[in-house]
Protein backbone atom coordinates (compact mmCIF):
# COMPACT_ATOMS: atom_id res chain seq x y z
CA UNK A 1 0.00 0.00 0.00
CA UNK A 2 1.33 3.52 -0.70
CA UNK A 3 1.11 6.02 1.96
CA UNK A 4 0.93 9.19 1.46
CA UNK A 5 2.91 11.88 3.66
CA UNK A 6 3.71 15.65 3.68
CA UNK A 7 7.36 16.57 1.81
CA UNK A 8 9.17 17.36 5.25
CA UNK A 9 12.62 17.19 4.68
CA UNK A 10 14.99 19.83 2.73
CA UNK A 11 16.46 17.04 0.73
CA UNK A 12 12.36 15.28 -0.34
CA UNK A 13 11.87 19.33 -1.26
CA UNK A 14 14.52 19.79 -3.38
CA UNK A 15 13.57 16.49 -5.67
CA UNK A 16 9.84 17.33 -5.19
CA UNK A 17 11.25 20.64 -7.28
CA UNK A 18 13.16 19.00 -9.34
CA UNK A 19 10.29 16.78 -10.31
CA UNK A 20 7.62 19.80 -10.86
CA UNK A 21 10.22 21.52 -13.21
CA UNK A 22 10.86 18.19 -15.22
CA UNK A 23 7.14 17.95 -15.11
CA UNK A 24 6.67 21.45 -16.67
CA UNK A 25 9.27 21.28 -19.11
CA UNK A 26 7.35 17.70 -20.13
CA UNK A 27 4.18 18.94 -20.35
CA UNK A 28 5.50 21.82 -22.90
CA UNK A 29 5.92 18.51 -25.22
CA UNK A 30 2.25 17.48 -24.83
CA UNK A 31 0.51 19.01 -28.00
CA UNK A 32 -3.05 19.09 -28.67
CA UNK A 33 -4.41 16.78 -30.20
CA UNK A 34 -6.64 19.06 -31.93
CA UNK A 35 -4.33 21.71 -32.88
CA UNK A 36 -0.64 19.81 -32.52
CA UNK A 37 1.24 22.43 -33.60
CA UNK A 38 1.19 23.79 -29.78
CA UNK A 39 1.22 22.95 -26.43
CA UNK A 40 -0.87 22.27 -23.80
CA UNK A 41 0.86 24.54 -21.91
CA UNK A 42 0.96 27.28 -24.72
CA UNK A 43 -2.74 26.99 -24.72
CA UNK A 44 -2.76 27.68 -21.31
CA UNK A 45 -4.50 24.54 -20.06
CA UNK A 46 -1.83 23.58 -17.18
CA UNK A 47 -3.83 25.03 -14.12
CA UNK A 48 -1.83 23.48 -11.29
CA UNK A 49 0.48 21.11 -10.38
CA UNK A 50 0.69 19.14 -7.25
CA UNK A 51 4.04 16.75 -6.50
CA UNK A 52 2.94 14.48 -3.45
CA UNK A 53 5.41 12.10 -1.56
CA UNK A 54 4.62 8.59 -1.52
CA UNK A 55 6.67 6.54 0.52
CA UNK A 56 10.04 6.69 -1.22
CA UNK A 57 8.50 7.99 -4.50
CA UNK A 58 6.56 11.29 -5.56
CA UNK A 59 3.08 11.26 -6.87
CA UNK A 60 2.05 14.04 -9.44
CA UNK A 61 -1.17 15.50 -9.89
CA UNK A 62 -2.38 17.77 -12.97
CA UNK A 63 -4.99 19.48 -13.28
CA UNK A 64 -6.33 20.91 -16.53
CA UNK A 65 -8.46 23.40 -18.05
CA UNK A 66 -10.78 22.08 -21.19
CA UNK A 67 -10.76 24.75 -23.37
CA UNK A 68 -14.52 23.46 -24.34
CA UNK A 69 -16.59 21.56 -21.80
CA UNK A 70 -17.23 18.28 -23.96
CA UNK A 71 -14.46 18.31 -26.11
CA UNK A 72 -14.02 14.67 -27.38
CA UNK A 73 -10.50 15.02 -27.37
CA UNK A 74 -10.06 15.00 -23.36
CA UNK A 75 -9.73 11.52 -22.73
CA UNK A 76 -6.80 11.12 -25.35
CA UNK A 77 -4.86 14.49 -23.64
CA UNK A 78 -5.01 12.75 -20.45
CA UNK A 79 -3.68 9.92 -21.85
CA UNK A 80 -0.74 11.47 -23.31
CA UNK A 81 -0.13 13.57 -20.43
CA UNK A 82 0.22 10.26 -18.04
CA UNK A 83 2.57 8.35 -21.07
CA UNK A 84 5.06 11.52 -21.17
CA UNK A 85 4.67 12.32 -17.59
CA UNK A 86 5.28 8.86 -16.01
CA UNK A 87 8.64 7.89 -17.27
CA UNK A 88 10.14 10.37 -15.06
CA UNK A 89 12.74 9.28 -12.39
CA UNK A 90 11.08 9.17 -9.05
CA UNK A 91 7.40 9.49 -10.20
CA UNK A 92 5.67 6.57 -9.10
CA UNK A 93 2.13 7.56 -10.16
CA UNK A 94 0.53 10.55 -12.18
CA UNK A 95 -3.28 11.64 -11.88
CA UNK A 96 -4.74 14.09 -14.36
CA UNK A 97 -8.05 15.50 -13.42
CA UNK A 98 -10.06 17.95 -15.82
CA UNK A 99 -11.43 20.94 -13.58
CA UNK A 100 -13.74 23.33 -14.60
CA UNK A 101 -13.31 26.33 -11.91
CA UNK A 102 -11.48 28.52 -12.83
CA UNK A 103 -12.88 28.79 -16.29
CA UNK A 104 -10.11 28.42 -19.07
CA UNK A 105 -10.72 31.52 -21.91
CA UNK A 106 -8.47 32.59 -24.35
CA UNK A 107 -6.45 35.13 -22.92
CA UNK A 108 -4.35 32.30 -21.30
CA UNK A 109 -2.47 31.64 -24.50
CA UNK A 110 0.61 31.94 -24.02
CA UNK A 111 2.63 34.88 -27.15
CA UNK A 112 4.52 32.48 -27.81
CA UNK A 113 1.74 29.99 -29.33
CA UNK A 114 0.53 32.48 -31.29
CA UNK A 115 2.86 32.65 -34.50
CA UNK A 116 2.53 28.78 -34.15
CA UNK A 117 -1.41 28.47 -34.28
CA UNK A 118 -0.88 30.91 -37.50
CA UNK A 119 2.14 28.67 -39.18
CA UNK A 120 -0.67 25.55 -38.90
CA UNK A 121 -3.12 27.87 -40.61
CA UNK A 122 -5.29 28.81 -37.55
CA UNK A 123 -6.20 32.48 -36.49
CA UNK A 124 -5.24 32.84 -33.09
CA UNK A 125 -8.01 34.66 -30.86
CA UNK A 126 -8.02 38.59 -30.15
CA UNK A 127 -5.85 39.66 -27.37
CA UNK A 128 -8.42 40.89 -25.13
CA UNK A 129 -8.85 40.71 -21.51
CA UNK A 130 -11.44 42.50 -18.95
CA UNK A 131 -11.17 45.49 -16.94
CA UNK A 132 -12.96 44.53 -13.77
CA UNK A 133 -14.81 48.25 -13.25
CA UNK A 134 -14.06 50.89 -10.68
CA UNK A 135 -15.04 50.37 -7.50
CA UNK A 136 -18.18 52.47 -5.66
CA UNK A 137 -17.38 55.31 -3.67
CA UNK A 138 -18.40 53.22 -0.63
CA UNK A 139 -16.58 50.52 -1.90
CA UNK A 140 -13.50 49.31 1.00
CA UNK A 141 -10.41 49.33 -0.68
CA UNK A 142 -8.24 46.14 -0.99
CA UNK A 143 -5.70 44.88 2.22
CA UNK A 144 -2.48 46.25 2.67
CA UNK A 145 -0.79 44.29 0.00
CA UNK A 146 -3.67 42.81 -1.74
CA UNK A 147 -2.95 43.59 -5.53
CA UNK A 148 -5.43 45.86 -7.15
CA UNK A 149 -8.02 44.58 -10.02
CA UNK A 150 -5.62 44.41 -13.43
CA UNK A 151 -6.46 46.87 -15.96
CA UNK A 152 -6.98 45.48 -19.14
CA UNK A 153 -8.10 47.03 -23.01
CA UNK A 154 -11.99 45.63 -22.22
CA UNK A 155 -14.60 46.61 -19.77
CA UNK A 156 -17.36 44.53 -18.36
CA UNK A 157 -20.38 43.84 -20.59
CA UNK A 158 -18.67 45.49 -23.75
CA UNK A 159 -17.95 43.92 -26.82
CA UNK A 160 -15.90 44.83 -29.58
CA UNK A 161 -15.59 44.12 -33.66
CA UNK A 162 -12.65 41.40 -34.31
CA UNK A 163 -11.49 40.43 -37.88
CA UNK A 164 -9.34 37.54 -37.16
CA UNK A 165 -5.72 38.05 -39.50
CA UNK A 166 -5.56 35.84 -42.32
CA UNK A 167 -2.80 33.09 -41.51
CA UNK A 168 -2.07 32.99 -45.16
CA UNK A 169 -2.01 36.31 -46.73
CA UNK A 170 -1.67 37.99 -43.26
CA UNK A 171 -4.86 40.51 -44.30
CA UNK A 172 -7.59 41.58 -41.93
CA UNK A 173 -10.11 41.81 -44.91
CA UNK A 174 -12.20 39.10 -43.27
CA UNK A 175 -15.35 37.63 -42.73
CA UNK A 176 -17.13 35.19 -40.81
CA UNK A 177 -17.88 31.96 -43.37
CA UNK A 178 -19.41 29.53 -40.40
CA UNK A 179 -19.48 29.49 -36.65
CA UNK A 180 -19.26 26.14 -36.74
CA UNK A 181 -15.60 24.75 -37.49
CA UNK A 182 -14.19 21.41 -37.56
CA UNK A 183 -13.81 21.54 -33.74
CA UNK A 184 -16.20 23.52 -31.16
CA UNK A 185 -13.09 25.90 -30.16
CA UNK A 186 -13.01 26.86 -33.91
CA UNK A 187 -14.87 28.98 -36.85
CA UNK A 188 -14.48 29.39 -40.38
CA UNK A 189 -13.79 32.58 -41.93
CA UNK A 190 -12.79 33.78 -45.45
CA UNK A 191 -10.41 35.71 -46.98
CA UNK A 192 -11.57 38.48 -49.38
CA UNK A 193 -7.92 39.14 -50.15
CA UNK A 194 -6.27 36.19 -51.13
CA UNK A 195 -9.92 34.58 -51.66
CA UNK A 196 -8.78 31.85 -49.04
CA UNK A 197 -11.15 30.50 -46.24
CA UNK A 198 -9.51 29.44 -42.97
CA UNK A 199 -9.54 28.38 -39.49
CA UNK A 200 -9.75 31.25 -36.78
CA UNK A 201 -10.33 29.71 -32.60
CA UNK A 202 -12.59 31.41 -30.68
CA UNK A 203 -12.72 33.66 -28.68
CA UNK A 204 -13.94 33.38 -25.10
CA UNK A 205 -14.07 35.71 -21.62
CA UNK A 206 -14.49 38.81 -24.29
CA UNK A 207 -18.02 39.41 -26.46
CA UNK A 208 -16.57 39.95 -29.99
CA UNK A 209 -18.41 41.36 -33.50
CA UNK A 210 -17.80 39.17 -36.03
CA UNK A 211 -19.24 40.59 -39.66
CA UNK A 212 -20.83 37.09 -41.28
CA UNK A 213 -20.36 36.74 -45.07
CA UNK A 214 -23.87 37.98 -46.69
Amino acid sequence: MTVDRPIGNASSKREAEKIRRLVERALDNVGDPEMPAVSLSELGMVHEIRIVEADRSFRVEIDLLPTFVGCPALELMRREVERTVRPIPGVVQVEVRFVSHPRWTTDRIRPSARPKLEAYGIAPPPCLTVRSPAPAPDEAPPPNGAPAPAEATVAVGASVEWNPRCPYCGSEDTILENPFGPTSCRSIFYCRSCLNPFEAMKPLGVPVVLQRRP
